[in-house]
């Protein structure tokens, strides 16, 4: 996802065949896993910012609901936000390496917030707050391997019905979310930052996959190489100490 803050001219989009000028002192949203055109109108000046699709859809489930929708930069959240991504483009370099993350965290808090005052209906809102709710759920199971659709609407008090809906809007299904959430965890173990010498059957294991072949035809589907691949690759290109 990209978030673009036109502070000078205009831009305007072109999305699914629906024109969008987004004028000065207005930010919008935009995905780039959908086909978009760019019409740059005069003496235009723009700061963007990238967010991974994964870390946006984990703290905004619905971001694509927003994808398009032009905010005017002139009050309340909205303003502070923008205030914000300016002082952000001008000072971001002088900061320390190891403020970053903290600093960009608090950047995504806001423009969060910022969308979610935006919010054009309580239906949208209490369907954002189911998918939160379910997602929250499958975060703190995702070790169980007989977790499933049915058990996560009853115990969050929805049926199994609307629970695909609420998924499906957010354009994704219950099971590939989940999946997803299960493969970065073991992404990052086999990444070393588990526990050392884990195998990947444990890594798969531990994280709610029923066997080692499942867990390793789903991997390299969705990182395109094997768990085993992927380990020796990441393990050769890591920093050596060299001795003096």
């Amino acid at each position: 996802f990209n978030v673009l803050l036109i502070t000078e001219g205009s831009q305007n989009l072109i999305i699914d065949d629906r024109r969008i000028v987004v004028p000065s002192m207005h930010f919008v949203l935009w995905d780039s896993q959908r086909p978009m055109t760019f019409v740059t109108g005069k003496n235009l000046r723009q700061i963007r910012l990238a967010i991974p699709h994964e870390r946006m859809l984990s703290l905004l489930p619905n971001a694509r609901g927003f994808v398009g929708r032009p905010i005017a930069a002139n009050s309340g959240l909205s303003r502070l936000f923008a205030e914000h991504l300016t002082s952000l483009e001008a000072n971001f370099g002088g900061l320390p390496v190891s403020d970053a993350p903290r600093v960009l965290g608090a950047t995504l808090d806001l423009l969060v917030a910022t969308f979610d005052a935006t919010a054009d209906t309580r239906a949208d809102t209490r369907q954002t707050a189911v998918l939160r709710r379910a997602q929250s759920y499958i975060s703190k199971h995702l070790r169980d391997p007989t977790l499933n659709p049915t058990r996560i609407a009853n115990d969050i008090g929805v049926t199994v019905r609307h629970l695909h809906r609420v998924f499906a809007s957010a354009e994704t299904t219950v099971a590939a979310w989940t999946l997803q959430r299960r493969l970065e965890h073991c992404r990052r173990d086999l990444l070393g930052t588990g526990i050392p010498g884990q195998s990947i059957t444990s890594i798969a294991l531990h994280w709610g996959f029923a066997d080692s072949s499942t867990f390793c035809r789903s991997f390299k589907r969705a990182f395109g190489l094997t768990p085993k691949a992927y380990r020796a690759a990441t393990r050769s290109v890591a920093p050596r100490r060299h001795r003096r």
